[in-house]
């Protein structure tokens, strides 16, 4: 299959969110290879800034991009995945119109949630040096819960952009608390392909973080089929 043509893609019969991702996966496999390959290039600079022996401004300036840039190219993916489940082939267009779309959102929006994530991971690693038993387990059981809550986080940010943080917030902690089998599913699935695309290096680089948004949004389909819909 050419990449990005024109042809739209056909999906095959599939009867659950786990069969549906791995169809769209094979059906736009180059064009989700294209995806990912766009999304990993924003983290690009992060990386080289703290792998290589760089100006201290240099590093700054690498570090200050990758952490602006990341935010809203996920919000951008997973505004794309959205209406990849609708029948729309990945293309330039609709990544540019998705940018457009979901920049300001996932900045305001995505932004405070990676931060979460590296404090309270920061707050793990100080209490466990530090001996803090109690401070350490219960770190731990909040970042677990700000995890699973943060599955829906990108469906719902582009299902609901004119919701506020705090709305999309406490609307993914009802779907998670409701639909808790459900949401350990996904989770379950999420880990086992970012443990898969660790190993492999080249799976990270090429598929895995798309799959894994894929895999949200399908999910997340399924429980609001309505707000789904491009």
């Amino acid at each position: 299959m050419p990449f990005f043509d024109d042809s739209g893609p056909r999906i095959e019969e599939a009867d659950g969110p786990l069969t549906r991702s791995f169809a769209l996966l094979r059906e736009q496999l180059e064009r989700m290879i294209g995806l990912n390959l766009l999304w990993v290039a924003q983290g690009l600079p992060l990386l080289l800034a703290w792998a290589f022996p760089l100006p201290d401004i240099l590093r700054l300036v690498f570090t200050l991009y990758s952490a602006l840039a990341i935010p809203p190219a996920t919000a951008a993916v997973f505004g794309v995945l959205r209406e990849v489940t609708q029948g729309e082939p990945v293309g330039w267009a609709l990544i540019a119109e998705n940018v457009r779309t979901h920049f300001k959102s996932g900045l305001l929006k995505l932004m405070p949630l990676y931060s979460l994530f590296f404090w309270l991971g920061a707050l793990a690693i100080l209490a466990e040096d530090q001996g803090w038993f109690i401070v350490d387990v219960a770190v731990r059981l909040l970042l677990l819960l700000v995890l699973l809550v943060s599955l829906y986080w990108g469906p719902l940010l582009v299902a609901y952009p004119e919701w506020s943080l705090l709305r999309v917030l406490r609307r993914a902690g009802r779907l998670c608390w409701h639909n808790l089998g459900h949401t350990l599913l996904l989770g379950v699935f999420s880990l086992a392909a970012a443990l898969l695309g660790m190993i492999s290096i080249a799976g990270m680089v090429l598929i895995v973080p798309t799959l894994v948004m894929l895999f949200q949004t399908e999910y997340y389909a399924v429980l609001e089929p309505e707000r789904s819909e491009a």
